[in-house]
């Protein structure tokens, strides 16, 4: 999933993408889950670029249909030493706050845009982008969805702002601290 933290197609003589399992049924989701920099972040957009694989000869891109876009927060310590892989993708170990409309993807080798109906508010930096319905078959008669690039648009409110989340009392505080300067 890293190499979709690169905006470059090839990286070192090599194509740089993240791929899905092959699946029989086009309409199997996936989803991709990140936790961004900031522990607070104001999300205005998200940029995906999908995957065109040159070496097919019809050069298919192998984009989603439709996108959504889900923000919230972990159960998991913040620390990514902490977790592993199947902790960070089982569902029950988030709380997601919004989850975006669906946008339709076009099957086009571009960046795409899709700017979120209103700013929203990340508190403990997590986004997933679920990827839904497939569009082609690989070599092996399956179904993939191929994410070249994405990019998270918006503004980290830290240092100035810091959040406390109590999960035993059930309540997050936003602190203000005015002496912090970015």
């Amino acid at each position: 999933m890293e190499n979709t933290l690169d905006p470059r197609e090839m990286v070192g003589h090599h194509p740089s993408y993240w791929s899905s399992g092959g699946q029989d049924d086009p309409d199997v989701p996936e989803s991709l889950t990140y936790w961004l920099h900031s522990r607070l972040f104001l999300v205005d957009e998200i940029r995906i670029r999908p995957y065109q694989v040159y070496f097919y000869y019809s050069q298919p891109i192998f984009s989603s249909k439709m996108v959504r876009f889900q923000i919230g927060r972990s159960k998991l310590p913040y620390s990514s030493a902490e977790v592993n892989n199947q902790s960070v993708i089982a569902d029950e170990n988030y709380v997601w706050t919004y989850t975006s409309p669906e946008f339709p993807m076009a099957q086009e080798n571009v960046l795409q845009s899709f700017k979120l109906p209103h700013p929203v508010l990340c508190i403990d930096g997590v986004v997933r982008i679920e990827l839904l319905g497939r569009t082609h078959k690989a070599i092996d008669d399956l179904y993939y969805i191929c994410i070249c690039h994405v990019q998270v648009i918006g503004r980290s409110l830290s240092p100035v702002f810091m959040v406390h989340i109590s999960e035993s009392a059930g309540y997050t505080i936003l602190k203000c601290l005015p002496g912090a300067r970015k």
